[in-house]
């Protein structure tokens, strides 16, 4: 189901809203420019449409994702597979 068709349902009130980050920081305005600059162009780069075949951080989400239900498959290292035939 699409972000569009979702946007209705209760629990997807979200998709309803501009795309936006909140943050809160206490600590020197000087400080949290920084990092604020930073965070911005981390997002900004996070946010350009990429090949999916190319998404490093997809692919790792969806690892750890795995990983965490129990369902990740672990490749043999290539120097085994070829060993075996």
């Amino acid at each position: 189901m699409t972000a569009e068709k979702r946007k209705d349902k209760p629990g997807y009130e979200h998709l309803n809203e501009p795309l936006h980050v909140f943050a809160e920081a206490e600590f020197p305005e000087v400080i949290i420019n920084s990092c604020l600059d930073h965070a911005v162009a981390i997002l900004e780069n996070l946010l350009k449409p990429v090949d999916e075949s190319l998404d490093h951080y997809k692919k790792q989400q969806l690892q750890e994702l795995a990983m965490l239900n129990g369902t990740l498959k672990r490749r043999k290292p290539k120097h085994e597979s070829e060993d075996e035939s």
